[in-house]
């Protein structure tokens, strides 16, 4: 096949916000954002996928202004700070919320996404009631999103040999 016959890839944008600036933050989405700023998500059906940290929500704001203090030049998120925080990253336009906040946040945090119709990735465990996850997931299919489960040690070798 002639590279002029080969299909055109996609290219999309999937602006992420971040619920929590703690230590799972720095062990495993920092790297992942800072490794797609300049080497982008690629599946062949797909295409190509670039996934910005447009948004941080945090309690105080310290954690998250250090962040942006270190962030390469036009790449650092916008930051909001206080009990109102998650509500205003929401009216941002991230498409995409990561909540890795103390468990007992959690479910406050990924309602309202959902809410908002942004689809989730939230740190295990998701919850710490089964009727939370049940309105979690109901609350994702009446808004057309995704609500995933992640656990940050998937990839860490350690865990990896267990």
């Amino acid at each position: 096949m002639l590279l002029s016959e080969q299909p055109a890839i996609h290219s999309h944008t999937l602006r992420a916000g971040m619920v929590g600036m703690g230590m799972i933050f720095d062990e495993t989405y920092r790297p992942f954002f800072e490794t797609a700023s300049h080497r982008p998500l690629f599946d062949p059906a797909f295409g190509v996928c670039h996934v910005p940290l447009a948004a941080v929500a945090s309690r105080t704001g310290r954690r998250a202004e250090a962040y942006r203090d270190q962030a390469a030049r036009g790449t650092a998120p916008e930051s909001f700070a206080g009990d109102h925080a998650v509500a205003q990253l929401l009216k941002s336009d991230v498409q995409v919320v990561c909540i890795a906040t103390p468990d007992d946040r959690h479910f406050a945090a990924a309602k309202a996404a959902l809410l908002a119709r942004k689809h989730v990735l939230i740190e295990k465990p998701s919850v710490l009631r089964l009727a939370e996850l049940d309105e979690l997931d109901q609350l994702a299919r009446e808004n057309g999103v995704l609500a995933k489960v992640v656990y940050h040690k998937l990839l860490d070798p350690d865990h990896k040999k267990l």
